[in-house]
């Protein structure tokens, strides 16, 4: 959201609650968490011109979301991120974290590896985020397989999406 309070706009002054910064939204779910298609958490920092002409930029925030299980009896959770996760801002872009029983990072989904988070090397180019955890259970799950996998000849390139002025 961009602030502009030159006085030509607002000769008056600001009329509303200047909210540049970006803010903390934590998701927690003891079994599977789902974030559907079409939905959205933003938490991009704005911006905003003062009446003096000098620009003061919002930090972006964090997000964080868990899918964990309960107790030791459930084998795994889902964590399924269909919506839009966002973290912009005009001078450091936000925190994302991400914890699950288990990791992949791939070109492709593996469908067979079900429980798994299944993440594409785009997805760290989405969102102006700028930090990034993973965070698995543990080391490795009962069968040794790794909990957080990036497949063979799989590139990412962690990259903030930047916002224009405009």
């Amino acid at each position: 959201r961009w602030v502009n309070d030159t006085p030509l706009l607002n000769p008056a002054g600001p009329t509303a609650p200047l909210f540049i910064h970006g803010g903390e939204v934590r998701l927690g779910a003891a079994g599977d968490l789902t974030l559907e298609a079409g939905s959205l958490i933003d938490v991009s920092g704005a911006a905003r011109l003062t009446a003096a002409g000098a620009l003061e930029a919002g930090h972006a925030g964090s997000i964080r979301l868990a899918s964990l299980p309960a107790n030791a009896e459930i084998s795994g959770t889902q964590m399924t991120l269909d919506g839009e996760l966002r973290g912009h801002g005009l001078e450091d872009g936000g925190s994302l974290e991400l914890r699950a029983g288990a990791f992949d990072i791939a070109s492709t989904a593996h469908p067979e590896r079900a429980g798994r988070v299944q993440l594409t090397p785009a997805f760290f180019t989405n969102g102006g985020f700028t930090h990034y955890t993973l965070h698995a259970e543990s080391a490795q799950d009962a069968a040794g397989d790794v909990l957080i996998d990036v497949a063979p000849g799989t590139r990412v390139d962690a990259r903030a999406e930047s916002l224009v002025l405009g």
